[in-house]
């Protein structure tokens, strides 16, 4: 009885034998005599389940429920009993406790290692996320890095094209930084993106080929590059 005060959740810790005839019965229980659970000494356990008789067959240790009987649904221990000296089975101790305080229990041992795992997950999943935005930073900034260094080029290139351009007042040909005169057709297409197509002014095509003669050498070109 004190044992079973000792273990706020114990119901019943009582010892059980069985007779030769495989007749379970109690030797001693835990409750006060003038309890309507009393088990005395001698009362035989006609409901006795499958479980508890393994036990007093195997001789081993065990804990099975839930198991439903006149005292209630119950998850209940087993321990056999030996003689000191001998060594046989003489009893089996069993302690009762009702199925509902033992799932409680269950729930409350799986709480910190459940929680754990949650957060565990959580961290987890966080630091996934946060991988996988700092890809992303990353990118973009690989991303605004090279439209910098775009930037710069272009700025470097347009600084090539000013400043003062020494230029031939007869010929009209630029001289670069390395002192070399240069067409300045050929310049510009060193230095920038634009390429040149050649003709002649109305001016020059008078000089060169007297006006009315270079429009119909020009007019004679174009019909004969029309004809199929």
């Amino acid at each position: 009885m004190r044992v079973r005060k000792v273990h706020r959740t114990c119901r019943f810790l009582y010892l059980m034998g069985r007779r030769g005839d495989g007749t379970v019965f109690f030797f001693l229980d835990s409750q006060p005599p003038d309890s309507k659970d009393y088990a005395p000494p001698g009362l035989v356990y006609d409901e006795v389940p499958e479980e508890y008789l393994d036990t007093f067959d195997t001789g081993e240790q065990r804990t099975v429920g839930p198991i439903r009987d006149r005292w209630g649904i119950l998850m209940t221990s087993l321990v056999p009993v030996y003689t000191q000296n001998s060594g046989k089975m003489i009893a089996v101790l069993g302690m009762d406790i009702d199925a509902g305080d033992w799932k409680e229990q269950v729930v409350s041992r799986c709480l910190i290692p459940v929680s754990l795992t949650l957060s565990i997950l959580l961290l987890t999943g966080l630091l996934l996320i946060m991988n996988k935005n700092r890809r992303i930073v990353e990118s973009q900034y690989e991303a605004k890095k090279q439209i910098v260094l775009e930037l710069q080029q272009a700025l470097e290139h347009v600084k090539k094209l000013q400043g003062l351009l020494p230029i031939c007042a007869s010929c009209k040909k630029v001289r670069d930084s390395k002192g070399y005169w240069n067409q300045i057709d050929t310049y510009l297409e060193k230095h920038s993106e634009v390429q040149f197509s050649h003709g002649l002014c109305e001016e020059c095509s008078e000089k060169i080929y007297g006006g009315e003669a270079w429009y119909n050498k020009q007019k004679k070109e174009k019909d004969s590059f029309l004809e199929p």
